[in-house]
């Protein structure tokens, strides 16, 4: 995000990523910022020497970027996504978590995305997710082959199952979003939300 310019693009907004988890090992090996070559295969170069520092065969992440995210434990289908002090969202990610769920689990999870979200927010799947036929409440953006969701407003309500046309402001939405959603995807970043990017809890801790 530093590298794309968003702060400096924003300069008076708060840019936050928050990372939710149930795993509490999770949440803390997050913290700790530190991968093996292999979870790191997919950083660029230059963005492994800029921000981690290699100690043999272990990469740490610097405390600058370290402290950019707040990592906290939370449970989709259960506690608040959206606690009352908590801005609305307007990015979340939530790869690899609905395929986990029955029909009616995923319903309920897109629910709770739905009202975690600002109008007008995106939502970011993994790459075997869809919301056919349960695209209530979102809109399809595709570019260039790449698609997200964006929440309608409630004053589009009555259209809330049609996939829609993107805007040529909707396209130019999405190409940063997908663009920062590669980014933080391919190089295996923990997460990322609010005024800020989220992505949500892992596969494996959501089907415990």
């Amino acid at each position: 995000l530093r590298d794309m310019g968003l702060y400096l693009a924003y300069p008076d907004s708060t840019i936050e990523v928050i990372g939710p988890d149930l795993n509490t090992r999770a949440l803390d090996a997050a913290r700790r910022g530190v991968y093996s070559a292999r979870a790191v295969r997919n950083v660029e170069p230059g963005h492994l020497q800029r921000y981690f520092r290699r100690e043999g065969e272990r990469f740490h992440l610097n405390d600058e970027i370290k402290g950019c995210v707040r990592f906290e434990h939370g449970n989709l289908m259960r506690a608040p996504l959206r606690p009352p002090a908590m801005a609305l969202q307007n990015i979340v990610f939530c790869k690899n978590v609905a395929i986990y769920f029955r029909p009616e689990g995923t319903l309920r999870l897109l629910r709770r995305l739905h009202q975690a979200l600002a109008d007008g927010g995106y939502l970011l799947l993994g790459h075997s997710e869809s919301l056919w036929q349960m695209a209530e409440g979102f809109a399809l953006v595709e570019h260039e082959g790449a698609f997200c969701y964006r929440k309608v407003s409630a004053d589009a309500a009555g259209d809330r199952n049609v996939l829609s046309k993107p805007s040529p402001a909707d396209l130019n939405a999405a190409r940063n979003i997908l663009a920062a959603g590669h980014a933080v995807l391919s190089r295996g970043e923990s997460a990322q939300s609010g005024r800020s990017l989220k992505r949500e809890p892992t596969e494996a801790s959501q089907a415990n």
